[in-house]
């Protein structure tokens, strides 16, 4: 099952990282995508640790840019913009929205 989560806030616990790699232990593919306020996360170094279980880690690039991140972006995270993720939420059989 492809599993896509929407962060779209910064999170202060790491519950939905966690929920998102014990399904990944399940053979669940996981995606991340980020959105809103979770566009801070792509400014951290531990989205390493996230690329190890997800099969695709995004963000919205619209979003992120209008926080005023675009010069501090993860280079290993995929930007999309409004039709790539509707082909995401297509591709994936079930989406969990993390706020």
């Amino acid at each position: 099952m492809r599993v896509l989560f929407i962060i779209s806030a910064l999170q202060e616990a790491s519950t939905v990282f966690n929920a998102a790699a014990k399904m990944a232990e399940k053979a669940h593919e996981i995606y991340l995508l980020f959105i809103n306020k979770g566009c801070l996360h792509v400014t951290d170094q531990e989205l390493l640790d996230f690329k190890a279980y997800a099969k695709g880690v995004y963000y919205l690039k619209q979003e992120c840019v209008s926080e005023g991140l675009q010069h501090s972006l993860h280079r290993m995270v995929e930007p999309i913009d409004y039709s790539g993720w509707i082909k995401l939420l297509e591709h994936c059989d079930t989406v969990i929205s993390w706020s």
